[in-house]
């Protein structure tokens, strides 16, 4: 589950020995012992030493120049922190682990590879509280809470379904919910010349079903194996989950089970830690908009962070199309992070869209309290930006 606040790096007190900064602005850089190039000391570096001085954390100091309006460099901090650590100007254990050594990002694959799933011509043994304990780590279940989780496990069940084998129907009703564990498997959707069309392929670690299972809306797309598959199934039970899922709350962790499936299609996503991945799916307001909406215009100023969840959305500047955006992709990072905080492009919906919405503020808290998220967005919008000019 996401770490307490009180446990995380991002909220703790960064302190150091001290540093002589007076000295250093004269020197106008910081000398190391062990680095002997030291790091040279800019306005900015001096008001990040400044704060840490004042012990703020890093959450402090992120939040520090988003209500003071300065461009917060999340490069130049970590560049800092990692010459203090080497320095041995900050002996706390968790910044010498988070700044020396890299934290383990998301692997789905390797996640239910662990599973121990053995199939035997119609005989299919597994360990069950060792496929629960590795079906929790997954992103969906890791953002429920331990009582909906215990629920889910409760009215589950592991089944084997061969190749070619449809698990859902089209217009079907049944409130099942799939977790993939192994094998793979395609959607298909018919479409109004009554051809079918293929919408989404299934791959260990994804979860399908979740309109019916949610909503008890009838199934929209046909999902057929294409090879032999292992699949977690949790059915519907009505006395369990009525009085917990209402339609509002159960609509909203359908979105968010969307939301996952969309960044596990992000290569970006897929790399970043796990906690920080976590509480990405957790933040945010989940909206839809109509095809045509146009959710920002170039130059305007950087208010909004989405990250895409459904449909497609055109990128355009001076009404010259750039590219199309698919699920999963994050946009208007750039405008609030660099740039002036003016938007670079013109964002419009090309189909009805679903995304998750964060305001700059809760974009920033985000960043805040998930540092190596802020630095990994931040070289995405340089990169971007560099791009387009």
């Amino acid at each position: 589950m996401i770490l307490e606040r009180q446990t995380k790096l991002e909220y703790r007190p960064i302190q150091m020995s001290s540093i002589d900064l007076k000295a250093a602005r004269a020197e106008g850089a910081l000398l190391g012992r062990i680095n002997a190039q030291g790091i040279t000391l800019t306005s900015q570096l001096s008001r990040f030493l400044e704060l840490m001085h004042e012990n703020k954390s890093l959450f402090d100091v992120v939040m520090y120049h988003f209500d003071k309006n300065i461009r917060m460099s999340f490069s130049g901090l970590k560049q800092l922190l990692v010459f203090l650590v080497e320095e041995n100007h900050i002996e706390d254990k968790a910044f010498q682990e988070q700044f020396t050594i890299a934290r383990e990002s998301i692997d789905v694959q390797n996640v239910v590879e662990n599973i121990k799933v053995k199939v035997s011509g119609q005989e299919l043994g597994i360990d069950m509280a060792d496929a629960h304990r590795q079906v929790s780590e997954l992103p969906f279940f890791r953002s429920l809470n331990f009582d909906i989780l215990d629920l889910f496990f409760a009215n589950s069940k592991i089944a084997r379904a061969d190749a070619k084998v449809a698990v859902c129907t089209a217009g079907q009703s049944h409130r099942t919910l799939y977790v993939m564990l192994s094998g793979s498997a395609t959607a298909y959707k018919k479409t109004a010349t009554g051809k079918k069309r293929k919408t989404a392929s299934f791959y260990p670690g994804a979860i399908f079903g979740e309109t019916g299972f949610f909503l008890g809306e009838a199934r929209g797309e046909d999902v057929i194996t294409d090879e032999d598959s292992v699949l977690m199934q949790v059915k519907y039970n009505p006395e369990a989950f009525d009085p917990i899922f209402q339609e509002a709350q159960s609509r909203e962790i359908s979105n968010r089970l969307w939301l996952v499936q969309a960044m596990l299609q992000s290569q970006f996503f897929r790399s970043i830690p796990s906690d920080n991945f976590h509480e990405v799916v957790v933040s945010g307001q989940i909206k839809k908009y109509p095809a045509g909406q146009t959710l920002y215009r170039e130059s305007d100023k950087g208010a909004t962070c989405y990250i895409l969840v459904k449909g497609t959305v055109e990128v355009s500047r001076e009404g010259k199309k750039l590219t199309e955006l698919l699920p999963g992709e994050i946009i208007g990072e750039t405008g609030l992070l660099i740039n002036g905080g003016k938007c670079t492009e013109t964002i419009t919906t090309t189909s009805e869209v679903m995304v998750l919405e964060m305001s700059d503020r809760e974009f920033f808290e985000l960043l805040a309290a998930n540092f190596t998220l802020g630095v990994e967005l931040e070289k995405i919008a340089e990169g971007r930006l560099k791009t387009e000019t």
